[in-house]
């Protein structure tokens, strides 16, 4: 899912290069807060493409992510045009994927033209299945 502030360029020009592409505003009103719209991408397994790198560090913003199993990816600088920012995504498709793959649980990434970066992550306590004490013994 791009989010609302890369605009619509990018998603299209995502869409144009085959990603499957969920926008914002074609699921959530202009100006819906974070907070409302994180959880919903979370439940629909959406990765979520933003520009809002104070997601990660706003608390309430930031329990939602982790809450809601939200994994997201980030451009280091909001000052980049469309095209720059479309590019940027395009140009590190594959560590977009290889992070997705290694990281199934909530995590916020940052997308540069040096690769990505994992800035924030929740994995679980424990793998499902190991340590846990069964009822049977």
């Amino acid at each position: 899912m791009t989010d609302a502030c890369l605009g619509k360029s990018v998603g299209e020009a995502l869409r144009a290069a085959g990603w499957v592409v969920e926008w914002h505003l074609d699921h959530f009103p202009e100006g819906t807060e974070d907070v409302a719209w994180l959880p919903v991408a979370g439940e629909r397994g959406w990765v979520v493409l933003t520009k809002d790198k104070a997601i990660r560090r706003k608390p309430a913003e930031r329990e939602k992510v982790i809450a809601y199993g939200v994994r997201m990816f980030t451009l280091p600088s909001g000052s980049m045009n469309g095209e720059e920012m479309a590019q940027t995504f395009l140009d590190s498709g594959r560590d977009i994927g290889r992070t997705l793959h290694r990281h199934p649980w909530p995590f916020v990434a940052q997308v540069s033209r040096q690769g990505v970066t994992v800035l924030l992550e929740e994995p679980p306590s424990e793998p499902p299945g190991e340590g846990a004490e069964s009822d049977d013994e």
